[in-house]
């Protein structure tokens, strides 16, 4: 919207400026009753915090899971440095 007055009565820029405000509020009260519309979130509860945590690491999971990941790495060297140690004996 855009406010100019060539005229120079008063009330004609009174009138201008006022409807300006009305337009303003208007779509100041449209703005704020669609927000308060789209706002789907809302606090059910209180805030807990607990001090022990959610999701606790296991330990020995991870330890066996360690292992086994490093007793498969190993057959897979062994087997790749057996192929390495093929490879010289054939090219010599």
């Amino acid at each position: 919207m855009e406010i100019s007055s060539n005229n120079i009565n008063n009330e004609t820029i009174k009138n201008d400026l006022q409807k300006s405000v009305e337009f303003i509020l208007n779509r100041h009260k449209e703005k704020a009753n669609f927000y308060e519309n789209t706002i789907m979130s809302k606090q059910i509860g209180d805030i807990v915090i607990n001090n022990t945590p959610i999701n606790t690491l296991k330990k020995s999971l991870i330890v066996i899971v360690a292992f086994v990941t490093g007793f498969i790495l190993s057959i897979f060297l062994v087997f790749f440095m057996q192929f390495i140690s093929s490879m010289k004996k054939t090219h010599l």
